[in-house]
């Protein structure tokens, strides 16, 4: 462990992957925001994303992999005996999540759906444009669920990181004034959004859970979602073309849409909505693979600082810089990306776990050992220690000469 107060912890190439999904998601928002069109299609815009699921489906022949490709599948079939129960669970959550998302902008007339500032209080997306203090419930829920559901362990570095995240995430809805919209909204918005909160949560631990403990590959989890959300979807056109005349809002935008706007603004949309929308799906199974679901709340939290600066007119949303500073180094010192060397802050983090163990089997208990951003730890002038991650919990340990 280096004298430093403050370092880096465990980085390499992969770690760009969360930075590459909050950029993509932030895209995504402002094609939504910027591409105008006269009315909303929430259909189409769920076609879009329902052929951005599936579009994962390319990439193993793209890249040539195989679920060969995928480290200790078990031997025996126990698990593909009980593949379609594990499929339809998968099914059922993701419904709840896509209709728990979907419910707000379903529910309330486009003229209810925006707040004093211009902002929504019934977009499908929920994090961008709500308070702050959202994304502190949704890191504290992702804590306590991936604590029983996948046995993680945490420390108190991550208890300290989330009492900060969440004490700047708050005084950032002060400064907003978020709380008073919060009183007018409708409770049955309220009661939905924390629903989807939930629901966020237990859809990425269920996702991590199949990936990590039932070895299903990634793509086959995307392309479920994918064909699922467009059956779903197209059972929603079946009931908007049926009532044609209904009065209900997103059937109203439906046909408004055709009525309003050419045939290129809506092939263009469809097309470039399709486009971002599996990069971003993609970004997501790829982080929840080589990362724990904690990793998104990066993404929730640098599309709702940008969307905040863009929608917000107030003033007081430059205040909110500095707490956000402060919340992203929280968030990094509890993804362990910082480590902080005082009151055995870091005692705990994966990276020093790992070097003590390594310390054990080597027998270098005194020797300050230096560790690569390709993850090899140099033992000697001679060796260095690579290790080969197998699976998420127990890496193969090999030493190597440094002339091979």
């Amino acid at each position: 462990m280096s004298g430093r107060c403050i370092e880096l912890g465990e980085l390499n190439r992969k770690h760009l992957l969360p930075l590459f999904l909050a950029l993509s998601y932030l895209i995504f928002l402002l094609i939504q925001r910027f591409y105008k069109t006269e009315s909303d299609n929430r259909i189409f815009d769920l076609y879009s994303n329902s052929l951005g699921f599936g579009g994962i489906i390319f990439i193993p022949y793209i890249f040539k992999i195989t679920q060969k490709d995928i480290p200790n599948i078990p031997k025996e079939n126990e698990i593909q005996r009980k593949k379609y129960l594990h499929y339809f669970i998968l099914i059922v959550v993701f419904l709840l999540y896509a209709f728990a998302r979907e419910f707000p902008s379903f529910y309330k007339p486009k003229s209810e759906n925006t707040n004093e500032d211009g902002t929504g209080d019934g977009s499908s997306n929920t994090y961008h444009d709500d308070p702050f203090a959202y994304i502190g419930v949704e890191m504290i829920l992702l804590t306590i669920v991936s604590l029983f559901f996948l046995k993680y362990r945490y420390f108190k570095h991550h208890v300290i990181s989330i009492i900060g995240f969440v004490i700047c995430g708050n005084i950032c809805d002060l400064l907003l004034g978020y709380y008073p919209q919060i009183v007018k909204m409708d409770p049955v918005i309220i009661g939905f959004k924390f629903f989807s909160i939930f629901i966020d949560v237990i859809f990425f631990n269920v996702q991590k859970y199949m990936m990590e403990m039932l070895y299903y590959p990634y793509w086959k989890i995307n392309v479920i979602n994918g064909i699922a959300l467009f059956c779903a979807t197209t059972i929603i056109l079946i009931y908007a073309v049926s009532n044609k005349d209904s009065q209900v809002q997103f059937i109203v935008d439906f046909y408004d849409y055709f009525k309003y706007n050419n045939a290129g603004i809506i092939i263009g949309k469809l097309l470039l909505t399709t486009f971002t929308y599996f990069i971003f799906t993609t970004l997501c199974i790829l982080n929840i693979y080589y990362f724990n679901p904690n990793y998104f709340i990066l993404n929730f939290q640098l599309s709702k600082f940008v969307m905040t600066l863009i929608n917000s007119e107030k003033t007081e949303r430059f205040y909110c810089i500095i707490f956000f500073v402060l919340q992203t180094f929280f968030l990094l010192v509890f993804l362990e990306i910082i480590e902080l060397n005082f009151l055995g802050l870091s005692d705990n983090t994966k990276r020093n776990v790992e070097l003590r163990g390594l310390q054990d089997l080597t027998g270098e208990n005194g020797r300050d050992s230096s560790i690569g951003m390709d993850g090899n730890i140099d033992i000697t002038s001679d060796y260095y220690i690579a290790s080969i991650e197998c699976n998420k919990n127990e890496p193969i340990i090999e030493m190597t000469r440094k002339s091979d």
